[in-house]
């Protein structure tokens, strides 16, 4: 029999997804279990495992081709099956296009499928699809082909990009997923902030004499987790039906990767060392770098922390990650003039402003925890506890 291939739902919130490779070619034999092509889905690039073995008879989409989670990628023939063709998808049948896809009618009259994505695209661009050539199965026209006709400056007489001396960089699925995620964020969640200015100088002193690479940030999320599990009423998520009580401090942390801003989590932080600590946030950092982290690894976040300081930044707000209900923004520790009985003297402080999900999170409960934070930091030999 032929088995059609589909784009699993890997992880949750995933909805389609970019093929960026192929790890076997049509004609090798594919075993259950291993690796058979490579997806770019909105938060990380995956690979995608061969569900029943067989030989790879036919690959629907090819690589940098687009898929909806569901869409067929391929064909797998299995023993005693009858041939690939026989068992072709519609959405190889220009006459029957799959609904994940829309047709356009190319000069000649033939019936064309161009991607969703590549229409958006084009429309953006102000591009006309008739004079795209499409490089999918069947002539579909695809995003990259789309961005191969901009760069030739196939722009219609029309566009404001014609003539133009910038450059439009197409969207990947992070940076469309990152754009829909904190609008809604913004739109939904009603923010509040707070701000305080840990003096860090003992943290530093600390830090240094420890020489074991760990890094302020490490201390940051140590303290953090200290906070939530010392006033509770801020780990937490606001669900319609109650305020969801975590027992566990399970923190994202913002990073930042070519492809865009990811936040996998450190799990069950009060229970860890520092050094533990900077163990997994380096391995989760050099896998989100090279776009290989797991959807275990970015899932079940309760609360975030973004530092900015080490580009230099004195303070900003963030946007909270939904459904989460608040995020520390952390900018650089920096010397600054402190009043001390009468005098002033220099110490280094940090602005670490919360945002806060007034839903879920009362004022108050919020600066409960922004002081716990704070004395936390403050003396951060209780943070090697």
């Amino acid at each position: 029999m032929v088995y059609e291939f589909r784009l699993p739902q890997v992880g949750m919130g995933m909805q389609d997804g970019t093929v960026t490779a192929w790890l076997k070619s049509e004609g090798d034999a594919v075993v259950e279990g291993e690796p058979i092509c490579e997806v770019e889905s909105a938060k990380a690039t995956i690979e995608i495992e061969a569900p029943v073995s067989g030989i790879l008879s036919k690959i629907l989409v090819e690589k940098d081709g687009f898929a909806e989670v569901q869409d067929v990628l391929a064909l797998i023939e299995q023993e005693g099956g009858a041939p690939a063709e026989a068992a072709k998808p519609a959405a190889e049948d220009i006459s029957a296009p799959a609904p994940t896809q829309i047709v356009r009618r190319a000069a000649d009259g033939a019936a064309r499928q161009v991607e969703p994505r590549a229409k958006r695209l084009a429309e953006k661009l102000g591009l006309d699809l008739e004079t795209v050539i499409g490089s999918g199965p069947g002539g579909r026209v695809t995003e990259a082909d789309v961005e191969k006709a901009a760069q030739r400056g196939d722009v219609s007489a029309g566009s404001e990009n014609a003539g133009a001396t910038f450059e439009d960089v197409p969207h990947s699925a992070m940076r469309r997923a990152i754009a829909a995620r904190v609008t809604e964020a913004k739109k939904t969640i009603p923010h509040f902030y707070l701000t305080v200015h840990p003096e860090v100088d003992a943290l530093i002193a600390l830090r240094g004499r420890m020489g074991s690479g760990v890094t302020l940030t490490d201390f940051i999320i140590k303290a953090v987790a200290k906070a939530l599990i010392a006033v509770p009423d801020v780990n937490v998520a606001w669900t319609e039906a109650a305020v969801r009580r975590f027992k566990h401090a399970n923190i994202a942390v913002a990073i930042a990767t070519t492809g865009g801003l990811v936040t996998p989590v450190v799990r069950e932080v009060e229970a860890k060392s520092l050094e533990d600590i900077s163990g997994d946030l380096r391995s989760l950092s050099e896998r989100a770098r090279a776009s290989q982290l797991k959807p275990a690894d970015y899932e079940g976040g309760q609360f975030t922390v973004s530092n900015l300081g080490m580009y230099g930044t004195s303070e900003f707000t963030a946007i909270i990650n939904s459904p989460q209900a608040a995020i520390l923004a952390v900018g650089a520790a920096e010397p600054r003039p402190v009043a001390r009985n009468g005098n002033v003297e220099i110490a280094t402080l940090m602005t670490c402003t919360l945002a806060v999900d007034h839903r879920a999170i009362d004022g108050a409960m919020a600066a409960k925890f922004l002081a716990s934070f704070k004395s936390a930091i403050e003396q951060p030999e209780g943070l090697l506890q």
